[in-house]
């Protein structure tokens, strides 16, 4: 862990967040290139007529200068350092998003030169509106990579050489997983191919073609023991309905129905 010293001069610094302490003051959390995330008490910044007051914005890089030997520094001044970086719309959006992280993760007074730079380059895609959620995912993977935990995207969870033209699902646990497969038992969801739409007949149709389907039930018919091959037909339960056709049958005309009552009779 780096100790600041007693005073630091002009370090590019961003700001990642500020709130009121006391009356006129201010108490901002700074991300230095040398020296990591810092607190400084900014005394006097709410004032109306503070130099400093529209210094204190986030996405700029600035030169600050504090002292102090406690763990909240004073911040003795501020000046530009570069043009004046602007976020809109969805963008700012991200950039919160990320000074978010950097607070909830990232611990004071540990040096992070690399994630410094890092950090810059991605507020500058942001301010040209390039691939918003690329920048953003890649700037979580270098963050991780700075705290020690490191996501491994060169193999898959079997040690495999991770194909680039290939898509993978990653499992927190084991790392990037095949699509359509996995050795550990993790449910992997695979789209199906959609099926065909049936038409199914109109109602008409069904009243001209006689009575619809009898119910099926588990068991042997006893109504069809009659007839070869009767053990492997399910047990029919028949459906006391009529069509229009069967209501009034000729005498010696036999409809479905009236053959079944027959045969139950005779057993």
């Amino acid at each position: 862990m780096a100790t600041p010293s007693h005073r630091q001069e002009n370090q590019r610094v961003y700001i990642l967040h500020t709130y009121p302490f006391k009356e006129t003051s201010l108490i901002a959390e700074v991300f230095s290139e040398k020296f990591g995330r810092i607190p400084v008490v900014a005394k006097g910044a709410r004032r109306p007529r503070s130099s400093i007051r529209g210094m204190l914005q986030s996405f700029q890089v600035l030169l600050a200068n504090w002292s102090g030997k406690s763990e909240i520094k004073s911040l003795n001044g501020l000046e530009w350092c570069e043009k004046l970086t602007i976020l809109e719309g969805d963008a700012l959006m991200c950039g919160f998003y990320l000074n978010e992280l950097m607070m909830r993760l990232l611990p004071r007074d540990e040096p992070h030169t690399e994630l410094f730079h890092f950090y810059h380059e991605t507020i500058l895609a942001l301010s040209e509106g390039r691939e918003l959620t690329i920048a953003l995912r890649r700037f979580e993977l270098k963050l991780l990579q700075a705290l020690g935990y490191a996501v491994t995207l060169d193999r898959d969870e079997d040690s495999n050489p991770i194909i680039p033209d290939k898509i993978y699902r990653y499992e927190a646990e084991y790392g990037a997983c095949d699509l359509t497969k996995t050795d550990r038992g993790i449910k992997v969801l695979v789209p199906r191919e959609p099926r065909p739409a049936t038409a199914s007949p109109p109602r008409t149709a069904q009243r001209a073609c006689g009575p619809p389907m009898p119910c099926t039930a588990s068991g042997p018919d006893p109504s069809r023991d009659h007839l070869p091959g009767s053990s492997s037909i399910p047990r029919r339960r028949i459906c006391h309905c009529r069509s229009p056709l069967s209501d009034n049958p000729r005498r010696g005309d036999k409809t479905p129905s009236s053959r079944s009552i027959e045969a139950r009779r005779s057993m």
